[in-house]
């Protein structure tokens, strides 16, 4: 719910931002580079 009133007071690009930020973090791969 905290998640949701957050994003609801970030502009829309803002948001695609953070989305878009949160894809290359989870690409394949980023996690495994460690050992």
């Amino acid at each position: 719910m905290n998640r949701i009133g957050k994003a609801r007071r970030l502009a829309p690009s803002d948001v695609k931002a953070m989305q878009q930020q949160r894809q290359a973090l989870e690409k394949p791969g980023f996690h495994r580079t460690r050992p």
